[in-house]
Formats: C-alpha cells, structure tokens, sequence
C-alpha cells in the first residue's frame, strides 16, 4: 500500500469526520444496537485504524493482510463494498445486512449494515459505520458488545496495471473481557486468513463472469 493512498484517503475521511461531528454537537455518528453500542469520536477513521489504539483498557490485537489479485480495480472494490452479499461468500459471517439509505457526498458513500459473526466458541453481532470511496479504500467500524470495543477495518486498493490490484486489509480490535483474549485473539486471525481467500474466490468468480459476454462477442 502507498503512502499516498492512505495519506490521501485520510484527508477525505478526516473532512468528513469533522462535517459529522460539527453536524451532531460534537458527538459525530452514535446508536445503540441491543447491547452494542458505537459512537463516533473527532478522530477520523482511519487515524484510529491506523494507530491501532483507541481506548486506555482491554486488550488489542490488529491483523494485516495484503495480495495481488488479477482482477481490476473496479472488480477488486465493488466486491468488498458489497457488504449485503457477505453473508454468502464470507466464513464465519452468518448474516448481513445493510440497514439505512446509502448516502453519498463528494464521491464518498456511507451506509449503516448489521453483522453476524459466528464461531464455534463464541460469536456477536455488530452494527457497522461503513464508508466507500471506489476504488480507493472501503472502512467499517464496528462499537461495542460484551467483550470488544471499537472493531475497526481497512481495505485499501492500488492498480497494478489494468488486470491487477493490490489489495491491503487491517482490523483492529480492543478485548475488553481479558479471560477471552487469547481466544479471540486466534479466532480473528484465523478469520483473516479465510476471509482474504474467500474475498479472492469471489472476485475472480465475479471478474471471470464479466468478461465471458465480451469473449462470446469476440468469438
């Protein structure tokens, strides 16, 4: 991932932090979801992403990935945005679902999605802040349940020529409940692996699919 993506990707979302925070009183997106609960802070998203740190207690644990998937941008992007559909292509994630309007600003679009994640040992529900610049970066933050706070991902997208994308992916997360945070801690890395794969088998599924009417043209 280059520095100037991220750089410039974070002076988008920063303007937009600061548009929410001023718009609410200071407080920028907060609701409550049963037990969990998120409330944005005057911190862009991705400066608490990026830092890996937000909160003084519990424990944290961030997981990075990156790959080089032969697929355009466009293709690489609008699949990790399609949150909706995760529920069908993602391990682990039981159900999703996007819950408000999209709203666009700038090119910038936010919606608000419900997740299910769902483990052997344990597993949550989480009320996702996302937002999407295409085929630039896509950012969701997650709030609080019982035993984590302030679930933060990052993916980032970078052309490498016109068939390929490099892609980066961070989650960072805060274990508030110490006797499960070894647990969680190996549970979401595993989900990093898996969930990078499956991201890859579909948007090479996707991509195959839309160049087949454009080969049976050719033909």
């Amino acid at each position: 991932m280059s520095f100037f993506s991220v750089s410039r990707a974070l002076r988008v979302v920063e303007a937009v932090g600061r548009r929410s925070s001023g718009a609410r009183g200071g407080c920028g997106f907060g609701f409550r979801y049963g037990k969990c609960t998120m409330a944005g802070h005057r911190r862009g998203f991705l400066t608490s992403i990026l830092s890996g740190a937000s909160g003084s207690q519990g424990s944290f644990h961030r997981e990075k990935r990156s790959k080089v998937i032969e697929a355009p941008v466009e293709i690489v992007s609008s699949v990790v945005a399609d949150v909706a559909s995760y529920q069908h292509f993602l391990p682990y994630i039981n159900q999703s679902q996007i819950i408000s309007p999209v709203e666009e600003s700038d090119g910038i679009f936010t919606f608000t999605a419900d997740l299910q994640v769902g483990f052997t040992l344990w597993s949550d529900q989480f009320r996702s802040l996302v937002e999407v610049s295409p085929e630039k970066y896509v950012i969701a933050r997650c709030g609080e349940s019982e035993v984590m706070r302030d679930m933060n991902t990052l993916w980032t997208f970078n052309k490498r020529g016109d068939e390929a994308t490099e892609v980066f992916f961070s989650v960072n997360l805060q274990i508030m409940d110490p006797l499960m945070a070894n647990t969680i801690a190996a549970l979401f890395s595993t989900m990093a692996d898996a969930q990078m794969e499956a991201f890859q088998a579909e948007i090479l599924s996707r991509y195959s699919k839309s160049i087949r009417p454009h080969m049976a043209t050719a033909s």
